[in-house]
């Protein structure tokens, strides 16, 4: 309310003093991004302005922040493939109706295209700008992985090697049934993930994880947000995760085909077992300790097995 009345207070100045009309905050995106098969995929639509569309095989990584700088919208993007070959985009928007589209520090002409497909096969780019009418994709992932299915360009990238098909069609077939092997393989990532955070292997811990690192990255605006390691370090160290061994991980179902989730305990440093009561000065009532916690691991068509959930965290 007091930052409306005062805009009502400046309105007649500013009807004068065209200085005034850079108050605007540059408006976001409309967005969506995920992966299918073996193909990631990002959307961007803004409603007075364009759409853009990024199909790569960058699904090892890919991630994205947001910062507003001079009244300038900056979305920094990166994705890494499965060969570790890293790719950087970026979109500056002042308000929405035009938009400025870096890829590797290159500005490309949205007039001259709105779909991009990226590949790295052989550690080089491949990088194809086609004029396509996605005005009507809304940000959606039904309406972008349909777009993809009927584009020739994008179909290629669903093209994979036959080791990672074989594990698609075996994964598709198998259901729960898909083995104790399996379910232990990633009850043993679950176990090396917490077990790297708790000695302070931040490196080896990128290996494991898949989730997000939004959360520390909030936490953390000093850090370069690419800086997974020194992420995973404050977040251990400084901002209340618990980055503790686990005592004891049990299988509690299957997600899905690809998806396990366990039910761990964790040890303190002095041997006890970890429990969680209730938050920020709660009365605690009798059984209301918390000592199992749902982590659900994933299982890629490379074979390697991704923790998704951050550890715990206490206030």
């Amino acid at each position: 309310m007091f930052v409306r009345m005062r805009i009502l207070l400046v309105m007649l100045p500013c009807l004068i003093v065209s200085a005034c009309s850079g108050s605007t905050t540059p408006p976001s995106p409309e967005s969506v991004a995920g992966v299918y098969v073996q193909a990631g995929y990002e959307f961007y639509r803004w409603e007075e302005g364009p759409a853009l569309m990024i199909w790569h095989d960058g699904i090892q990584l890919s991630d994205c922040t947001s910062r507003t700088n001079e009244q300038i919208l900056v979305m920094d993007c990166h994705a890494l493939s499965e060969d570790d070959y890293r790719f950087d985009w970026s979109l500056e928007t002042k308000d929405g109706k035009t938009v400025d589209f870096f890829l590797n520090e290159q500005e490309f002409d949205l007039a001259d295209g709105d779909l991009f497909v990226i590949t790295t096969s052989g550690g080089d780019m491949n990088l194809r700008q086609l004029q396509r009418n996605i005005s009507k994709v809304q940000a959606n992932t039904e309406q972008v992985i349909e777009f993809g299915l009927a584009e020739p360009a994008v179909q290629k990238l669903y093209q994979v090697t036959s080791g990672i098909q074989d594990c698609i069609s075996s994964s598709e077939q198998s259901g729960k049934s898909q083995g104790k092997a399996d379910a232990e393989a990633a009850r043993q990532a679950l176990i090396a993930f917490f077990s790297h955070l708790h000695a302070g292997e931040y490196e080896q811990v990128e290996a494991y994880y898949g989730g997000s690192y939004t959360i520390m990255q909030d936490h953390n605006p000093d850090i370069d947000p690419d800086d997974r390691a020194a992420l995973l370090h404050n977040a251990c160290t400084i901002n209340g995760a618990q980055c503790l061994e686990i005592r004891r991980a049990t299988l509690t179902g299957a997600g899905s085909p690809t998806e396990f989730q366990f039910a761990a305990e964790f040890t303190n440093d002095d041997g006890s077992r970890f429990n969680l009561g209730p938050c920020c000065g709660e009365e605690m009532r009798t059984g209301e300790y918390q000592t199992e916690f749902i982590f659900t691991v994933g299982m890629e068509c490379t074979g390697r097995y991704k923790v998704y959930d951050m550890p715990i965290y206490l206030p």
